[in-house]
């Protein structure tokens, strides 16, 4: 019965619902071993949580620019080829945005180049 109501209130306006809740939450999930990983290898300074928040930042620019593509698709402005191209591009963006986020993040261990080794 709670499913059905939830469907019902989608359906009259009420709101996202749960399901629309799991998808953003499982983006982010998706994304956050790779963000993960890599920056453990890096030795970067990231959690698990900042993983998981840096992933979910790194698909918005992406997810804006598929949800302008769709909306020039329904517009006619841009052909099937072209949602294609902007399908691919989505998910390029978001991938150079999460390698960034990871290249980006403080590291473990600071590198202290401010020291002149030569000075006594």
């Amino acid at each position: 019965m709670g499913g059905m109501a939830t469907g019902v209130m989608d359906g009259l306006g009420g709101g996202p619902g749960p399901a629309a809740v799991r998808r953003l939450v499982g983006d982010g999930d998706g994304l956050c071993g790779a963000g993960d990983v890599p920056g453990w290898f890096a030795d970067r300074n990231l959690s698990w949580v900042g993983a998981w928040r840096l992933a979910s930042a790194a698909l918005m620019p992406g997810a804006l620019l598929m949800a302008a593509a769709v909306f020039s698709y329904a517009w006619h402005t841009i052909d099937l080829l072209g949602l294609s191209f902007f399908f691919t591009a989505h998910l390029i963006i978001g991938w150079v945005y999460l390698v960034g986020g990871v290249c980006a993040a403080p590291r473990l261990f600071p590198r202290n180049t401010k020291q002149n080794p030569f000075a006594s």
